[in-house]
């Protein structure tokens, strides 16, 4: 089964490189993350693209200036949809509010 993981972010540099290591170690190699970057100042999309160099199941959407966290599951889920390669889509809190050895 393949599986899309969400995750928006604002501000999420502190937890990001984290979340993905726990996300991507407990899902299945076919697990793919999609992070959707609202223009962080903190430089959390720049940590992303760093984290893709050496991690081809994570994507960033990134999009300019904080637009929401209900636009940002609406761009993404457009996104996945459009690509057709997934079973299931999941979405996640990039602040550990959900814990990600759950997921699975």
């Amino acid at each position: 089964m393949k599986t899309r993981i969400i995750i928006p972010t604002y501000n999420e540099k502190e937890n990001i490189a984290a979340l993905l290591d726990e996300l991507l170690q407990a899902m299945p190699h076919e697990t793919r993350v999609l992070v959707v970057d609202d223009g962080s100042p903190d430089g959390t999309a720049d940590l992303v693209q760093r984290y893709m160099a050496r991690e081809n199941r994570v994507e960033l959407l990134s999009r300019s200036g904080k637009l929401g966290m209900g636009s940002a599951y609406r761009a993404a889920f457009e996104n996945v949809l459009a690509d057709d390669r997934d079973d299931y889509i999941v979405t996640i809190d990039a602040d550990f509010s959900h814990n990600p050895h759950f997921v699975p």
